[in-house]
């Protein structure tokens, strides 16, 4: 067994979180809020994913804002050296920053070891599902603990997880923007509330099959001149946020 199963294996048994969640392949359901809509709810870890709350646009505390969740990119070395990113938004809101389960050698964080440009799309495909069951737990127990359904957005590998909650079409989700992320052909499935910004010169994460999957499966998709993570990639990722968390 590779160290990518021995993780979701820990995560399938608690392993890290602040309470044991069910088998990684149970789909999560709604639950009934257990704090005032909108507020902290004192947690920092969800389905055995370290999270990092940032308040965003003068928002305080004890104010009553918006939840969005964001997954980072691959090799991030920690929930917060993307804070500075979500911060950036201008909405008032409250955004967790949640950190992949997966350890690089490099020591950064990832959501699955295999990569979207990899040519074995069936092993994608299996972490996707298997990263994204956990993740799928995770924003149940958030929506919860915070009685508000999350934003969800992502950056390129965080990217693919949120097109994968996306196909899932999830009711504790409020809304999802992947930011330079794919989609392996195996988990495409028809999208409601899904926004997809890509960079057409993108080397890292190819443009045309995105643009293909975000075609064959109702996702708004908005192109953008430049690479990987342009500033105008940047901007339209904000702007999608910002829209649905208004």
């Amino acid at each position: 067994m590779n160290a990518f199963w021995l993780i979701l294996a820990a995560l399938a048994l608690g392993g890290g979180g602040d309470e044991p969640p069910s088998e990684p392949a149970t789909p999560a359901t709604p639950t009934t809020p257990t704090t005032p809509t909108g507020r902290g709810c004192g947690r920092t870890a969800f389905a055995g994913l370290r999270a990092l709350e940032v308040l965003t646009g003068g928002a305080a505390a004890g104010d009553d804002v918006p939840l969005h969740v964001f997954l980072h990119g691959r090799g991030t070395a920690s929930a917060e050296s993307v804070a500075s990113l979500v911060r950036s938004i201008s909405v008032p809101s409250r955004t967790l920053v949640l950190e992949g389960p997966v350890r690089l050698p490099s020591g950064g964080h990832a959501w699955t070891v295999a990569r979207c440009a990899d040519a074995d799309q069936t092993t994608l495909a299996n972490q996707t599902r298997w990263t994204a069951d956990v993740l799928q737990r995770a924003l149940a127990e958030i929506a919860a603990c915070y009685g508000r359904k999350p934003v969800l957005s992502g950056f390129s590998n965080g990217a693919m997880l949120a097109y994968a909650i996306g196909a899932r079409n999830l009711p504790d989700v409020a809304g999802v923007v992947a930011f330079a992320g794919c989609l392996p052909l195996e988990l495409w499935a028809a999208m409601r509330g899904v926004v997809g910004v890509h960079g057409r010169t993108d080397a890292v994460v190819p443009f045309a099959p995105t643009e293909a999957m975000a075609g064959a499966t109702g996702v708004d998709f908005r192109p953008v001149d430049g690479g990987h993570d342009s500033t105008a990639g940047v901007a339209a990722w904000r702007a999608a946020v910002e829209g649905l968390l208004a």
